[in-house]
């Protein structure tokens, strides 16, 4: 009975830290409903003072709720911008709010929603962590970790 209830336990606390590996790996930060994962900022090279931030936001709530400002004390200035194709044009504009409808996932990835980060005074590297503070309308102010992945690591869309 013994030997079965130490590996009952042992299996438990292997679950249990491998459920908190993952979640620890996978950037994940929640604030009430809102859920923010999958976060990182594309590398910058040599005299390169733009670039882009990306994530994944989740709304568990049963409201939907709008990220509505962007900031960091590390890194240059931060606005949510979106891309979208008018014509035969890509067009990139900053935006007030991004909806996070309820009970959904928005993607702010290459090519569309995103994080654009200016003003920058150094390349950003490949293995930094930068904290970024997410304002939302309803869930209130959550600060996330974002990695810096290089061109040369990063998935291109």
């Amino acid at each position: 009975m013994k030997i079965l209830k130490d590996n009952i336990l042992s299996l438990v606390l292997s679950g249990a830290l491998t459920l908190f590996l993952t979640q620890a790996s996978a950037q994940v930060a929640v604030n009430g409903n809102i859920q923010v994962g999958n976060t990182f900022i594309r590398g910058t090279v040599s005299g390169q003072t733009a670039t882009g931030g990306f994530l994944v936001i989740t709304n568990s709530g049963s409201v939907s709720d709008k990220l509505i400002g962007v900031s960091s004390s590390t890194i240059g200035e931060l606005e949510i911008h979106e891309m979208k194709m008018e014509g035969n044009r890509m067009l990139m504009r900053e935006i007030s709010a991004l909806e996070i409808p309820a009970k959904s996932k928005v993607e702010l990835k290459p090519g569309g929603y995103h994080l654009m980060i200016t003003g920058l005074k150094k390349p950003l590297q490949e293995g930094e962590i930068l904290p970024i503070r997410l304002k939302f309308e309803k869930a209130g102010e959550l600060t996330v970790d974002f990695p810096v992945k290089s061109l040369s690591t990063m998935k291109m869309h």
